[in-house]
């Protein structure tokens, strides 16, 4: 349970240690590496591919996604130039 603060000012020590880190973050690139995984497909890969190596093929069939098309229109790529297995 967090205890709510009876001070009614800021924790300069806390303030600082929480601006630096912002500082120090790159908060762009983070933001970048989250986008990549909105949407539920795209989680659905990755909980898939946690447990084991899935082409393209075998993705889309775990998925209930019928064509390669749909699969790659799902995550964004347009056309698939040749098998690769995703680990």
């Amino acid at each position: 349970m967090v205890e709510p603060c009876k001070a009614f000012k800021t924790h300069k020590k806390q303030v600082e240690i929480a601006r630096k880190k912002l500082v120090e973050s790159d908060s762009t690139q983070l933001a970048e590496f989250f986008k990549l995984l909105a949407g539920e497909t795209r989680i659905n890969i990755l909980l898939a591919l946690s447990e084991t190596e899935l082409c393209v093929c075998d993705l889309s069939d775990a998925l209930n996604m019928s064509h390669f098309h749909h699969f790659n229109s799902a995550i964004g790529f347009k056309k698939p130039k040749k098998a690769i297995l995703h680990r």
